[in-house]
C-alpha cells in the first residue's frame, strides 16, 4: 500500500465560513425516479418547485410552483452542482437568469437574489465533493468517481472521474449512499482518509489523508464587500501589505514579504518567512473566488514565480495558509 499523508494542523481550513449565502427564494424538492419518466426531463438534476416565498426575487420573477429549474445563468445542474451549490457563486442582490421547464416549454426568467441563512449541517459536516456510481459488477470492490468538485477536499487529494474509491476512514465502501453517511459523520476541520485505486488500474491503491471541508467552505466565494476596492494597498513594487479581512486571532503574521513587480502585467514573484516549518498552503484566486494555482511548502520560506498573463485584466488574491492562520495579498493586473 502506497501512503500519502498531509501533515496539516486539524483546523487548516477552519477559516472564515459563510453564515449567509444568496436565495432565489423557492422552496423546492429534487425530481425523483417518478417524476422524472413522466416529464422525460433531458436533465435529471434540477429542482421542482413547491411554493415561492414572499416578498422574495422569486416572488416578483415568473416563476410558479412545479416549474422545473434546471439552469442558472451558465450553470447546469448536475449530481454535483445543484440549486443549493449554485447559490453559493452569487451574492444577494446579484441579478440572475433562471432557466425552467413549465408544460414542456423551456422558459427563463430575471430574479434578484435574496439572502438566507446557511444550512448548520453545510457549515460543519464534512463533504468530500465526489460523485460516484457502483460498478456493473457487484463483485468489484469500491465506488467509482464520475465527477469531482473543483476546490474540494477530494480535488486536493488528486481524485479525478475513473478513479475507485475503495475506503474512508478504513471502512469498505459497499454502496453509494454509504459514502455520504461516512464523510458527513466527519466535521469539518478533521481529517479523512481515502483509499482509491487511480483509474481503477493499479494494483497498489493510494491512501492520503487530508482535513475535510465543510460543503460551506468548498462552493465559497467572496461577495463583493470581501474584495478592497482601493488600488493603493500594494502599489510600491517591493513590497507586499497583506489585507485580511480576517480577525487578530486567525491573521498569519508573516515577515520579509516582497511581491514584485505589483501591478504587473502578468509574470510576478512573491516571497516570505512563515513563523514556523510547519506545512503552509497557498491559493491564487480570481476576484470571484475561483482557485486559479495551488500549492504547499514546509520549508519555512515560501519562495513563488507566477504568472497570470493569460488572465484578464483586474485584482487577484494571494492567500497563504499556516496552521488556523491566514493572510492574503492583493494582486493588481494592469
Amino acid at each position: 500500500m502506497l501512503w500519502i499523508t498531509n501533515s496539516s494542523a486539524q483546523n487548516l481550513y477552519a477559516q472564515t465560513v459563510p453564515t449567509v449565502k444568496a436565495f432565489i427564494g423557492i422552496r423546492f424538492v429534487f425530481a425523483n425516479d417518478v417524476a422524472l419518466s413522466i416529464n422525460r426531463y433531458d436533465n435529471p438534476y434540477g429542482a421542482i418547485i413547491q411554493n415561492i416565498i414572499p416578498e422574495t426575487g422569486a416572488a416578483a420573477s415568473d416563476l410558479q410552483a412545479q416549474d422545473y429549474v434546471f439552469r442558472i445563468d451558465n450553470y447546469e445542474a448536475s449530481a454535483s452542482l445543484r440549486v443549493p451549490e449554485i447559490m453559493y457563486f452569487y451574492c444577494p442582490g446579484d441579478v440572475i437568469t433562471v432557466t425552467f421547464i413549465r408544460d414542456g416549454k423551456v422558459k427563463t426568467t430575471e430574479v434578484t437574489l435574496s439572502s438566507i441563512n446557511v444550512p448548520f449541517a453545510e457549515r460543519i459536516e464534512g463533504y468530500l465533493g465526489v460523485s460516484v456510481k457502483a460498478p456493473r459488477n457487484p463483485e468489484e470492490r469500491g465506488l467509482i468517481v464520475t465527477q469531482v468538485v473543483d476546490n474540494s477536499t477530494a480535488f486536493e487529494m488528486d481524485l479525478e472521474a475513473g478513479d475507485v474509491i475503495l475506503e474512508v476512514n478504513r471502512v469498505e465502501l459497499r454502496y453509494t449512499a454509504q459514502l455520504r453517511s461516512l464523510e458527513s459523520s466527519v466535521a469539518a476541520g478533521q481529517n479523512i482518509e481515502v483509499m482509491y485505486l487511480k483509474n481503477g488500474q493499479s494494483s497498489r491503491p493510494f491512501t492520503k489523508k487530508r482535513i475535510i471541508k465543510s460543503k460551506a467552505q468548498t462552493f465559497y466565494r467572496p461577495c463583493r464587500e470581501d474584495i478592497p476596492e482601493d488600488k493603493e494597498t500594494l502599489e510600491k513594487p517591493q513590497e507586499a501589505e497583506a489585507y485580511t479581512g480576517a480577525t487578530d486571532n486567525n491573521y498569519l503574521r508573516l515577515s520579509h514579504e516582497q511581491l514584485s513587480p505589483n501591478p504587473t502585467t502578468g509574470k510576478f514573484q512573491f516571497s516570505t518567512r512563515l513563523p514556523k516549518k510547519d506545512i503552509a498552503l497557498w491559493h491564487l484566486l480570481d476576484a470571484s473566488g475561483k482557485i486559479l494555482q495551488a500549492g504547499e511548502n514546509q520549508t519555512g520560506r515560501l519562495e513563488l514565480n507566477l504568472d497570470i498573463s493569460q488572465e484578464p485584466k483586474g485584482i487577484y488574491m494571494l492567500r497563504i495558509y499556516q496552521n488556523t492562520m491566514q493572510a492574503t495579498y492583493k494582486v493588481i493586473k494592469q
